[in-house]
């Protein structure tokens, strides 16, 4: 493993209404994720690294060497050609007139490397990157992919202290996105910042990740502790999680009347400021007015459901609602409710409530399932703001709380889904995880 180790803080107006303000650090070898939504600096971060944009205060060090220094960080600054930094975009950026071999023998012929030494490491690189017998062939005979492909083993090749790569996969096909993905983490053997918008390619390549927006430092820390503790709703979506900002009381997350039960983090008292993150599948849908007895719902872990009338949702009576997951989502009156997970979500008055796991939200009089009383903890109405297509069917987006809903595409006609439409929600204790709201890291 090669490259030197990173530290830098980087301020940057950019215009009267934004200022980048970011301080990033990588050891020497590492990877590290830069995340966050368009137009919060990402960009900006990398050209300020590479040199081909000045900096109004900070520094920049990489290594032994301050690339960037002084007062206002303008009092010293390296040449990007002498800073040791290579950066990779989305635009391959060959030369049209080289073969593929010397556009990757470029970068070490231009430092004194002799033709035949560079020849050489340019087919070894080709050879790592999966190209091993394109050396001969000019950039316009390959694909998009194999382009980023050359790309790479050019940029690798020149033995850079630090490479920058500025979302290379976000303009390829899934299918080919993927199997550079594997070359780029095979591949890299030096400091890299690596600027993406898929949580797959944090999670892939990076050891760490740093989350920007309205260019400050929103979060960092290792990639999975990140996505597993959202600390704003721009990250919980990046993790595909629900985030809802509360109150911790009597052991639950409450705000507005909404009381959801989950597994609460240590330390945390009465009245401490948390949030509440569960995934979408885990909640259930339901007609605002649904018949209580009849408990029906949209299944959106993706399990069998059936119409049980009154645009519910619902296992029918006396049929059996199983799930792999957290727990059965809803059942009818006599129905049996059995989970091979955490615990079984709710039943209607007389039903069964059968868990390998704990944690349900329960049914019983003054519940929701039991038709009386007020919403159960767990249970709450809202109201539909707008609809997302994924690629399983549709994400419901509702409001106070701010909540998405996996649901199949049929749910949207069978329950009249559109914005301003009152639906009910549901969720269990078993798939809620109640975390304290973490301060924003310093610039």
């Amino acid at each position: 493993m090669t490259g030197a180790a990173l530290d830098a803080r980087v301020v940057v107006q950019r215009s009267a209404e934004f200022t980048l303000s970011v301080g990033v650090r990588a050891a020497a070898g590492e990877t590290v994720a830069v995340m966050g939504p368009s137009g919060a600096g990402k960009s900006t971060l990398l050209a300020a690294l590479a040199g081909f944009a000045g900096i109004d205060d900070g520094h920049i060090r990489l290594g032994d060497r301050d690339l960037v220094s002084g007062p206002g960080g303008r009092a010293r600054a390296v040449d990007p050609a002498h800073r040791g930094i290579v950066l990779l975009g989305q635009d391959p950026r060959l030369f049209p007139h080289l073969s593929v071999s010397d556009n990757v023998a470029f970068g070490l012929r231009a430092h004194g490397t002799h033709r035949h030494a560079a020849r050489a490491q340019a087919a070894e690189w080709l050879a790592r990157v999966g190209l091993p017998d394109a050396g001969g062939r000019r950039p316009s005979e390959l694909s998009g992919g194999e382009q980023q492909r050359v790309a790479l083993a050019r940029a690798l090749a020149a033995r850079p202290s630090l490479v920058l790569l500025d979302e290379p996969l976000v303009s390829l096909d899934p299918d080919t996105a993927d199997g550079l993905r594997t070359v780029i983490r095979a591949a890299l053997d030096c400091t890299a910042i690596v600027v993406t918008h898929a949580a797959v390619d944090a999670l892939a390549l990076a050891r760490r990740l740093v989350v920007i927006e309205d260019g400050r430092v929103s979060q960092e820390g290792p990639v999975r502790d990140v996505f597993a503790a959202p600390g704003t709703p721009f990250v919980a979506s990046l993790a595909g999680l629900d985030r809802v900002e509360g109150t911790l009381r009597g052991g639950r997350w409450e705000a507005d009347g909404v009381r959801i039960p989950g597994a609460v983090a240590p330390g945390l008292r009465d009245g401490d400021a948390v949030v509440a993150v569960f995934p979408p599948g885990a909640v259930q849908l339901s007609a605002a007015d649904a018949d209580a007895a009849g408990v029906g719902g949209v299944d959106a872990g993706g399990d069998e459901a059936r119409s049980a009338g009154a645009g519910a949702w619902s296992a029918g009576a006396g049929d059996v609602a199983r799930s792999a997951g957290a727990g059965a989502w809803s059942a009818g009156a006599g129905d049996v409710a059995r989970s091979a997970g955490a615990g079984a979500w709710s039943a209607g008055a007389g039903d069964v409530v059968r868990s390998a796991g704990v944690g349900d939200v329960g049914a019983g009089a003054g519940d929701v399932g039991a038709g009386a009383g007020e919403h159960a903890a767990g249970t709450w109405i809202a109201r539909v703001r707008r609809l997302e297509p994924t690629l399983a069917g549709v994400r419901v987006h509702t409001a106070a709380p701010a909540v998405a809903v996996d649901v199949p595409l049929e749910a949207v006609a069978a329950l009249g889904l559109e914005a301003g439409v009152a639906v009910r929600l549901r969720v269990a204790a078993s798939a809620v995880r109640i975390l304290p709201i973490a301060p924003a890291p310093h610039p």
